[in-house]
């Protein structure tokens, strides 16, 4: 069974808005870090914003808290993360075509672009916030934020292990 937040991202999931998504991460992790994140991290937060067990976990962890204890709160409930965990690598490579598409409406739309070195620049600094009638857009874009400045103060090789995927 749905719920209506499920019901609701299942309608308004689209390249635009992925890649609108992209760009908070990609600001938020910038701003965190004072460096580009790697083109590889927008495969691993794609799927982050359009399941709606992590997205409401994304949501209701405080930013110092970090992605190792927003995973370690899945850790809580084995079922959960046995559901979520387990199947986010599965959920990126089915997704591949429609996340390189979100890529592709980044840097058409000139929000994004990528330097020679794979990193993803954020070319709009300041994206305002959305308002879609009847969807929580605004929580996604939250999240995205979140996720950037957790990604940030991590390396790639621990994101892999802590999510439990491979780039």
């Amino acid at each position: 069974m749905k719920t209506s937040l499920n019901k609701e991202i299942n309608n308004i999931r689209n390249a635009a808005l992925s890649a609108y998504l992209m760009a908070f991460f990609t600001n938020a992790y910038y701003k965190e870090a004072q460096e580009f994140p790697n083109l590889q991290l927008l495969f691993v937060v794609y799927p982050l914003f359009y399941v709606e067990d992590i997205l409401k976990l994304i949501e209701g962890t405080y930013k110092p808290t970090g992605l190792l204890g927003c995973v370690n709160k899945l850790r809580d409930n084995r079922k959960k993360e046995n559901d979520i965990l387990l199947h986010l690598q599965i959920m990126i490579e089915e997704n591949r075509f429609e996340i390189l598409e979100a890529i592709r409406m980044a840097f058409l739309s000139n929000i994004l672009s990528i330097g020679n070195d794979g990193k993803i620049i954020p070319i709009e600094k300041n994206i305002k916030r959305i308002r879609v009638e009847g969807h929580d857009v605004s929580m996604m874009c939250k999240s995205a934020e979140k996720v950037g400045i957790w990604f940030a103060k991590l390396p790639i090789a621990e994101i892999e292990q802590i999510l439990k995927v491979r780039l």
